[in-house]
C-alpha cells in the first residue's frame, strides 16, 4: 500500500522542506495549512501536450514552474518505451525547476472504453469489475497502478462514481452499477487499489453525471434539473473515501439549476460546499476546462479556483496558458486573493509530496 504506507514519510519530508515544528494535516485537509512559499498560479495548472515528445515551450513552462502537471492522451502515447522516454524528461524539467517536488503525470485509465494505454490493465470496463469481489476490484486497481508507475504515470483520472438513471446515459459501461451502493463501494475498491499501488486516484463527476442522458459534457453544454437531495443521495463514493490520502474530487462541468444556478458545478461555490457537506473535502480537481460544456462562460480559471478548485485541467497546452495566465492576472488584480491561492497550492504540493514519499 505504497501511497498509504508513504504518508508518514511524506509528513517528515514536508516538515523538513518547509521547517514546521508540527505535523501537517494530510490530504484530506481543507488546506489552510503553514507553508514557506505563497502560493504561485503555476501550482494549480495541469496541461495537455501535443506529440510523443515534450517541445522546447512545454519543458520551459515546466522549468519555471508555470505547471504542476501534464496530462497524457492517446496521441501521446506510442509504446512503452516512448512514454518512459518522454516521462522521464518531464520529470527531468521538473527536478531542473528547483521544487525538489515530482510533476504530477496523469491519464484517464478507466478500463473498458477508457484506456488511454491500450496494453495496460484494466482491461475489464467498470460494469463488468462491479460483478467481481472487491478484493478482486483493489487488487485490479493495485495492478493497474503498478503498470502505470512503471511508465511514469503517477495520476490515474479514475474511477467514475457516477450512479446512471437510465440505460440511455452517456456514460454506459463507464459507470460501476445502476445501484448506488455497489458504485459506492466498487468505486472506493478500485479507488483504493490504485493509491495501494503508489497513484492518485479521482473520483468523479461530483455531483453527478448520472442524470445527464445522452449530454456527455465534453461535447455539449448540459443541464441536469436533478433536487439537491437526489444529487446528494448518488455521492455515496465520496462519503466512503473521498477524504482518504492520495484521492482527488473531480467536479463536473455540468449545470445543475437547484444547486448551482446557472453555473456549471466546477465554477459554484455551492457544489464544493455540497461535497464538503457530506464529508468530501478534495483536493478538487476540475473536468477538461476547455471542454464544450462551459461555451460561454467568462473567467473560468479565476472562478474555478475561488468556487473551491486546486487544480485545473485542460487538454490544449494553449488553453493551459491562457489559464496560467488569467491566474496571473487575477492574483495581480487580487481578483484571487492570496491567501486562497496558498491554501489551494499547498493541497498540490502535498500531493506531489505524497508521490515523491511512495517512491520511482
Amino acid at each position: 500500500m505504497l501511497l498509504v504506507a508513504a504518508v508518514a514519510v511524506a509528513i517528515t519530508a514536508f516538515k523538513r522542506d518547509v521547517g514546521l515544528s508540527r505535523a501537517p494535516s494530510l490530504l484530506g485537509d481543507s488546506g489552510l495549512l503553514d507553508d514557506a512559499r505563497p502560493g504561485h498560479p503555476g501550482d494549480l495548472v495541469i496541461t495537455g501536450m501535443r506529440g510523443t515528445a515534450p517541445d522546447d515551450a512545454l519543458l520551459q513552462r515546466i522549468r519555471s514552474g508555470e505547471v504542476a502537471g501534464v496530462l497524457l492522451m492517446g496521441g501521446n502515447i506510442r509504446s512503452r518505451a516512448q512514454v518512459k522516454q518522454l516521462t522521464s524528461t518531464l520529470q527531468a524539467a521538473a527536478e531542473a525547476s528547483g521544487t525538489g517536488l515530482p510533476l504530477l503525470i496523469a491519464v484517464d485509465q478507466e478500463g473498458g472504453l477508457v484506456r488511454r494505454f491500450k496494453w495496460l490493465p484494466p482491461v475489464a470496463s467498470a460494469r463488468t469489475m462491479a460483478s467481481w469481489s472487491n478484493a478482486r476490484i483493489r487488487r485490479t486497481g493495485r495492478a493497474t497502478a503498478v503498470a502505470l508507475r512503471a511508465v511514469g504515470v503517477n495520476v490515474n483520472l479514475a474511477p467514475v462514481a457516477d450512479v446512471p438513471t437510465t440505460s440511455a446515459n452517456f456514460l454506459t459501461t463507464r459507470a460501476f452499477s445502476f445501484n448506488r451502493t455497489r458504485v459506492a463501494v466498487a468505486a472506493c475498491a478500485f479507488s483504493r487499489g490504485l493509491r495501494d499501488g503508489g497513484v492518485v486516484s479521482a473520483l468523479k463527476h461530483f455531483p453527478g453525471l448520472g442524470a445527464a442522458g445522452a449530454a456527455n459534457t465534453d461535447f455539449t453544454v448540459t443541464s441536469i434539473r436533478r433536487s439537491v437531495a437526489l444529487l446528494r443521495r448518488d455521492t455515496g463514493a465520496y462519503r466512503r473515501c473521498g477524504a482518504e490520502a492520495g484521492t482527488l474530487a473531480m467536479m463536473s462541468n455540468a449545470i445543475y439549476p437547484p444547486l448551482t444556478t446557472r453555473a456549471p458545478a466546477v465554477l459554484s461555490p455551492g457544489a464544493y460546499a455540497l461535497a464538503r457537506s457530506i464529508g468530501e473535502p478534495g483536493p478538487f480537481i476540475t473536468d477538461s476546462l476547455d471542454a464544450r460544456g462551459l461555451a460561454g462562460q467568462r473567467n473560468i480559471a479565476t472562478r474555478a479556483v475561488n468556487a473551491g478548485s486546486s487544480l485545473l485541467l485542460y487538454v490544449s497546452p494553449l488553453s493551459a496558458e491562457r489559464g496560467y495566465r488569467e491566474l496571473v492576472a487575477a492574483t495581480t488584480r487580487g481578483t484571487i486573493a492570496e491567501s486562497t491561492l496558498t491554501a489551494r497550492a499547498v493541497q498540490v504540493r502535498q500531493l506531489r509530496r505524497l508521490i515523491r514519499a511512495s517512491g520511482p
